[in-house]
């Protein structure tokens, strides 16, 4: 398994202040963000994990626990000691199961002897950031700290219907530790933290660049004209050929009728018990997470009508036990053995949506006057998991340079998903109709459920040539749990992902280690990889048949001179469906149709055409770039005075596509980050001028395919800053 290690000072030193910043610095790692959560891609291996309920294929750790949801906000770095980050299937050596990789963060504990930081800063947009850390002894044996940060920042841009900011963040973290030695061989580690987000950044509230919105009509010696109305399923008349014309705001503005706003807040606890056995150490950790979102208010048909409008109420909470035996260091064998329990539940109470298209869609649902004021579905759903693992892993050295790993896990999954849908007419007036209440039940008249199970694996072999000189190669089998879509609740769940992954590698080190080069070439067969696509006012999840993720990385790391350290990475990747017969197409703008309104004057053809199921095989998978390089430098010039600081890295991405039909596309960009800093001689401040895609690349921090008027829809990721 290929690791890429940060220390971090090293990051600091790179300006990497979010762990959303990961893919600019190792390679084969794609990460966007969108709707409150980040998505992590690990060569090609991932899904999206916007919707409550789904959980990442690249699975993340904080001080060894698992975050079955991944709220954007957890990813400050604020108080990182290291961040280690694993591709290939995870498994058999602690926590979740995960069948692209994981990436494990470990925060600062406090040491024998008070001490702290505090960092200060202010940039463009009105930007304000604190954070600090502080620990060390308050009683014998008995070490504490506390650790925290506030960024604000205005907008990135405005809302051109109301003149509001778009693309703001307020956000509030603090996390308190508690370590106590109560033996010498008995070590507890108490930690706690709460987290206050509040931003609509992230959120799709503009048209993807190059798609149309709104219904383009052709009239009699007419050129086409994109206008406001009528949106998908508003009643028949609306169309206005000499209407309003949707004129496409600026990159990180937005049409949308209201601002769109998520405030998420979190608290979680976790417990650490450590304890040396003689024979071996054992290490039992509890966590417990609770997230819920008090507002995420939504306008999907990102256009000044009051289309659609979405007011959701999701929460979480998790609850992880994990208990681990391992070996004394130094023994013949090296093992580990454990043990993992998982409970979530994760859901909508509830996902709420009205508006005009609601308004038309209740009519011709149910034949009343069309349309209905007032009318409004709330989706309730959730899911419930029960995940119970063994797993154990052993090296053993069968030649003086020659070391043998196996390793296996047990799984399994049990998921129970609730719900309903209510349909109102009036809701806005005291007089509201609840006029149906729809369950969701299987065929036996229950609450859909399901039960997975599955044995997966690890064996490699390395041999060392040299002190500077090791070669690898591994095999394993990952595997992701299947799922629920909780948007509304389906019937029949996604089917786990299962990976069989092939890896061989070389890690070496050159001149009195002065120069570090590491290479790996990895194989990843997938069957059933999970996908997801957007349905107006639902997330679909389901499966491919089959597919394939193959390529090479290289990591290179030079001592160049005293004081100055040079960093490079690249990855190729060649990651297609091999098998996807059931995916489904949107037709892009232009399709002709039949015209459904009665246009007298011409044919009819909407921003985005309704879905159709095709054969995405061949077609490349979503979010993988062929091609991903970054280069880096890090120069510490010492002065009379004090230490000059440089620094500066450059990530460039070829482009991607964002769904399996390959319409959309993430056009190739290169990101440019740079600092400057100053420590006066035997001073302890550090003054540093920093600036984040210098060069100002627009590229896109998420993408939704929508059928209908309301088109493809888009969230920035950040600008110059």
């Amino acid at each position: 398994m290929t690791v890429s290690a940060f220390t971090g000072d090293a990051l600091a030193k790179a300006n990497i202040t979010d762990a959303k910043d990961l893919g600019m610095v190792t390679p084969g790692l794609t990460i966007t963000s969108g709707n409150g959560v980040v998505t992590p891609f690990a060569r090609g291996i991932g899904n999206d994990v916007a919707v409550f309920g789904n959980e990442a294929s690249t699975a993340v750790y904080v001080d060894g626990v698992y975050y079955a949801r991944l709220p954007e906000a957890a990813f400050q770095l604020s108080d990182v000691e290291r961040i280690e980050v694993l591709k290939g299937p995870q498994g058999t050596l602690f926590g979740r199961n995960a069948s692209g990789g994981l990436i494990n963060i470990i925060t600062l504990d406090p040491g024998n002897e008070l001490g702290g930081k505090i960092t200060a800063g202010y940039g463009n947009y009105d930007a304000k950031k604190l954070q600090g850390f502080i620990g060390g002894p308050i009683a014998p044996g008995v070490r504490a700290s506390l650790s925290g940060y506030f960024i604000d920042h205005d907008g990135w841009g405005k809302y051109v219907t109301t003149g509001d900011d778009t693309n703001y963040l307020n956000e509030k973290f603090v996390r308190g530790k508690i370590v106590a030695d109560v033996s010498e061989r008995t070590e507890i580690k108490i930690s706690g933290e709460y987290l206050y987000f509040r931003s609509d950044i992230g959120q799709a509230s503009n048209a993807y660049r190059g798609t149309t919105q709104g219904y383009q009509v052709t009239a009699s010696g007419a050129s086409p004209k994109y206008i406001s109305g009528p949106l998908a399923g508003m009643p028949t008349g609306l169309a206005d050929p000499d209407g309003p014309v949707i004129t496409p705001a600026r990159f990180y503005d937005s049409n949308n009728s209201f601002p769109t706003l998520r405030i998420n807040k979190s608290y979680a606890f976790s417990f650490r018990l450590k304890q040396d056995l003689g024979f071996a150490e054992f290490l039992a950790i509890s966590a417990y997470r609770k997230e819920s979102e008090g507002a995420v208010i939504i306008d999907p048909d990102n256009t000044p009508l009051r289309g659609t409008d979405v007011d959701l109420h999701p929460r979480a909470k998790t609850f992880t036990q994990e208990l681990q035996l391992t070996s004394r260091s130094g023994s013949p064998i090296e093992w580990i053995i454990g043990a993992y329990y998982l409970y979530t539940k994760t859901g909508y109470y509830p996902s709420a949506f009205n508006g005009l298209t609601i308004n038309a869609q209740v009519a011709d649902s149910f034949g009343l006057a069309n349309p209905v004021p007032g009318a409004r579905f709330q989706m309730f759903g959730s899911q419930t998991v029960n995940s119970y693992a063994a797993f154990g892993q052993a090296t053993y050295k069968v030649a003086d340079h020659t070391n043998i790993t196996l390793g296996g896990r047990y799984t399994i999954d049990k998921l129970v998903a609730v719900g309903r849908t209510e349909i109102y007419s009036g809701y806005q007036s005291p007089a509201y109709t609840l006029l149906a209440s729809i369950p969701a039940l299987d065929a036996n008249g229950d609450n859909p459920h399901a039960r997975f199970s599955k044995f997966t694996y690890k064996a490699s072999l390395d041999h060392h040539f040299s002190n500077d000189v090791m070669a690898f190669a591994s095999i394993s089998r990952g595997y992701k749990a299947g799922v629920f879509n909780t948007q509304p609740v389906s019937i029949t769940p996604a089917k786990p992902e299962i990976v069989d992954a092939y890896e061989i590698g070389l890690k070496t080190e050159f001149f009195d280690r002065k120069v570090r080069l590491n290479l790996a070439a990895f194989w990843n067969d997938v069957k059933n990889p999970q996908t997801y696509r957007f349905d107006n006012t639902a997330v679909i999840f389901g499966n491919a048949q089959k597919a394939r993720t193959k390529g090479v990385e290289l990591e290179a790391t030079v001592r160049a001179a005293r004081g100055l350290t040079l960093t490079g990475g690249a990855t190729y990747l060649d990651a297609r469906y091999r098998k996807f017969t059931n995916a489904v197409f949107v037709l892009p703008a232009g399709t002709v149709v039949v015209d459904p309104i009665g246009n007298p004057a011409g044919v009819f053809v909407p921003g985005n055409g309704l879905g159709v199921t095709g054969d995405a095989s061949g077609n490349r998978m979503s979010r993988s770039p062929k091609f991903t390089g970054n280069i880096g430098f890090n120069y510490d010039l010492e002065l009379g005075g004090g230490t000059v600081g440089l620094s500066g890295n450059y990530a460039y991405n070829s482009g991607y596509y964002w769904f399996p039909d390959n319409r959309l596309r993430q056009r190739r960009y290169g990101v440019l980050n740079s600092a400057v800093s100053f420590t006066p001689a035997g001073e302890r401040i550090v003054v540093a001028v920093w600036g984040k895609n210098l060069a100002n690349k627009k590229y896109y921090s998420l993408a939704a395919e929508n059928n209908g008027a309301s088109g493809d829809a888009s969230a920035p990721a950040p600008p110059r800053t």
